[in-house]
């Protein structure tokens, strides 16, 4: 008679054994994969909307993050470095962008038009 495994069933199965498993390249690969899709979708969850520029044909998105710190700057024109009206998002809304350069970086806050709220949101590129 042969030397059986005696986990196994007549069949040469594990019957419910752990089975040793091999590492595959794939597998960390299919790991970090998941890893950029799930960041990717972080980023589309934190954006409520977004449009193009048509000037400069740049893809701009509006995060859902209210910034409420420059309301006084807003309302001074003078301020910005660029002013866009009458944008209109992909999802149909209407904005107005204004730019300013500050602390060698680009600051661009976005406002909805005809909405209830009068946050600005940052826009970025």
């Amino acid at each position: 008679s042969e030397n059986k495994d005696p986990s196994e069933n007549h069949y040469g199965h594990n019957d419910g054994e752990e089975e040793e498993e091999y590492y595959d390249d794939e597998d960390e690969e299919d790991y970090y994969e998941d890893d950029e899709d799930d960041a990717e979708e972080e980023a589309e969850a934190n954006i409520q909307d977004k449009f193009t520029d048509e000037s400069s044909a740049d893809a701009w998105f509006i995060s859902n993050d209210a910034v409420d710190d420059y309301d006084d700057q807003w309302e001074n024109d003078e301020q910005w470095d660029q002013i866009s009206e009458q944008i209109v998002t992909l999802g149909g809304n209407q904005v107005t962008r204004k730019c300013l350069h500050m602390w060698g970086h680009r600051l661009c806050l976005c406002q909805f038009l005809n909405w209830m709220d009068s946050h600005k949101y940052k826009c970025t590129t």
